[in-house]
């Protein structure tokens, strides 16, 4: 039994009547960060983004179609990680333009859950793609993320380890649209993750060359919609079972070092959003807590800083 799944079946089991019994973190009644007098400031400034999605969907859909049969046998690439996200994204955008040619590509971080691969062969199989799988850059994101974990003691993970791990990904997959000369490429990031990593105001980019969409951000799909659709494609989605093995490690660093988990902030959004379900991730949070406290993940992550040749002390300050 992997570390995720000891967490799921704890969460699922054990948790719901532990939990009264032992030390929680006092949080916003409203999403998952830390206060203890009535709203976080967040959520008292918080207002609704009541921007036309279907504006931003018009500008999306031209942008499509402008590279349908783009004279190459692939008019696109798809970021296919394995997980909920992107398994989602693939089968909505193959079920809203059934004339796109699409290439899933699967980039190989060297830390990739057992069930990634399957999921991903799963998923663009029943959706009649191809599949590329991309091993050969391990090494590249041993060193990035590396340096990556060096720095999470000063802003957490979310915003050194996952950054470096989505940047140095996106850079791969770029180079491999370009050498087959697509132009157009799609990646599952949210529409929290895009505001809260890349900071963008729009749902795509200029990559060298290549228009970067983010479809996810104009959907903005709640986490029911997303897993339920996913099912049909990868079968379990449960956001515990993870399809980056870097996660537990990511965690237990955020919790020793900064007391409390860097991506609270995005699942706080899709909170307020109406997005996502507070209950499941305060238990979330104050199991992973409970777990980092106890010692039940420092196995799982000296695993992986071995792997990096990295030691406790270097990363936890």
């Amino acid at each position: 039994m992997t570390i995720n799944h000891l967490f799921l079946f704890y969460l699922k089991y054990i948790w719901p009547i532990q939990k009264h019994f032992v030390k929680r973190t006092k949080r916003c009644p409203n999403c998952l960060l830390k206060f203890t007098n009535g709203l976080c400031n967040e959520c008292n400034i918080y207002v609704k983004d009541d921007t036309n999605i279907n504006n931003h969907y018009d500008s999306f859909k031209e942008m499509i179609y402008e590279h349908i049969n783009s004279g190459n046998r692939y008019d696109a690439i798809l970021f296919l990680s394995g997980g909920k996200d992107s398994s989602y994204m693939l089968q909505r955008i193959k079920h809203e333009f059934t004339s796109l040619n699409l290439l899933c590509v699967l980039v190989n971080n060297g830390f990739m859950s057992d069930y990634a691969l399957s999921n991903a062969k799963s998923a663009s199989s029943k959706c009649h793609t191809d599949l590329m799988v991309a091993n050969e850059y391990q090494e590249d994101f041993r060193v990035a993320l590396r340096i990556a974990l060096l720095e999470a003691h000063k802003h957490g993970c979310y915003s050194t380890v996952d950054y470096a791990d989505g940047k140095l990904m996106t850079q791969v997959g770029i180079n491999i649209a370009s050498d087959l000369g697509i132009k157009m490429a799609f990646m599952g990031l949210t529409k929290a993750q895009v505001d809260n990593i890349l900071k963008l105001d729009t749902f795509y980019e200029i990559v060298n060359g290549v228009k970067l969409m983010y479809p996810m951000s104009i959907w903005d799909p709640s986490e029911s919609e997303v897993h339920n659709e996913a099912k049909s494609l990868i079968g379990e989605t449960s956001s515990i079972l993870s399809n980056n093995k870097l996660v537990p490690t990511m965690m237990a660093v955020d919790m020793k070092n900064l007391g409390y988990f860097s991506f609270e902030k995005e699942f706080s959004q899709l909170i307020r959003e109406g997005k996502a379900d507070r209950d499941f991730w305060v238990n979330v949070c104050d199991l992973g807590a409970f777990f980092t406290r106890w010692g039940f993940l420092n196995k799982e992550m000296k695993t992986i800083l071995d792997k990096l040749d990295l030691s406790v002390s270097e990363v936890i300050k």
